[in-house]
């Protein structure tokens, strides 16, 4: 609210004192300015619209630098763009929310990628083989493989295999974790 809607709520044995009207006027104008103020921070500081500084608070809470832990080739100075930080917070978050599960790991992608396949086997013996299709940039490539993206259990070693195209998945085994891809005719696809 603003100072002038509380002021017009004053009785009336004091709203005919001029001393006490620009005393509650002033006390009331710092008290809605912090209230203005504080219903700003939560659009500043939320993470789909947050940027630049803000963005760079949150990703200190959540435990992630907006510099990049390895030397990129795509990314010039190692220093992420808003819209890749922002996706590796939410990965550190998914992170730590996840709970090592298999049928766990597909529902954390969803949130964070949802026009992009990641499959995955579990090959029981400590290593797992990822598979992410669709249109993946460069950037997002290079964290995948520097394992930012996708949670792994500790101790487990991963294998990363991105196929740049849009291929849809046919889901074979859900209780093995296996996955079959089909049409073969992309370039570069390999098989599976």
């Amino acid at each position: 609210m603003l100072p002038d809607e509380y002021l017009d709520k004053i009785t009336s044995a004091h709203i005919s004192r001029p001393r006490y009207m620009a005393w509650l006027k002033a006390l009331l104008e710092l008290v809605c300015d912090a209230g203005t103020c504080t219903e700003a921070m939560d659009e500043a500081f939320y993470i789909e619209t947050a940027s630049g500084a803000q963005l760079d608070v949150i990703g200190n809470i959540v435990g992630i630098s907006r510099k990049l832990p390895f030397t990129s080739q795509y990314v010039g100075d190692g220093i992420m763009a808003d819209p890749e930080y922002r996706n590796a917070i939410k990965a550190k978050i998914l992170f730590n929310q996840w709970d090592g599960t298999n049928g766990g790991l597909p529902l954390l992608w969803q949130a964070i990628y949802p026009s992009l396949q990641m499959t995955f086997h579990d090959n029981q013996n400590m290593s797992m083989n990822i598979e992410v299709r669709g249109s993946v940039s460069n950037e997002l490539s290079e964290m995948i493989q520097a394992g930012m993206i996708v949670p792994v259990p500790a101790g487990v070693s991963v294998t990363y295999t991105i196929y740049n195209s849009e291929i849809p998945a046919v889901e074979v085994g859900t209780d093995t974790g296996l996955y079959e891809f089909g049409n073969d005719a992309f370039p570069n696809q390999g098989s599976t």
